[in-house]
């Protein structure tokens, strides 16, 4: 049940709940990157998680990759790693002067 509306959580509301739990799931990653230092000078953490759920919380890309364009799903992990490497370390500029 919803605390706030008193309304009982039904199966329409399933997609909704991982999205949120996904969510969580990448800020609390971001706040664990910044902690090791790995996010880049002006990349805060709230841009991290997003730019995180914009490149890789989308399983349609992945599908189309794999199932249209005949990308192995290894294939498919390597262009997120490097994308996610490049965004979070290199958006704002480099830690290192």
């Amino acid at each position: 049940m919803d605390r706030h509306t008193g309304r009982s959580f039904g199966e329409d509301d399933v997609p909704n709940l991982r999205h949120a739990e996904s969510r969580a799931n990448l800020r609390a990653l971001a706040h664990e990157l910044n902690a090791r230092g790995v996010l880049g000078l002006g990349v805060g953490e709230q841009d991290a998680a997003d730019a995180m759920y914009a490149l890789a919380a989308d399983e349609s890309v992945f599908l189309r990759l794999t199932h249209e364009c005949g990308w192995t799903p290894d294939r498919y992990a390597d262009l997120i790693a490097r994308t996610l490497k490049a965004t979070l370390t290199q958006l704002g500029g480099s830690r290192e002067p």
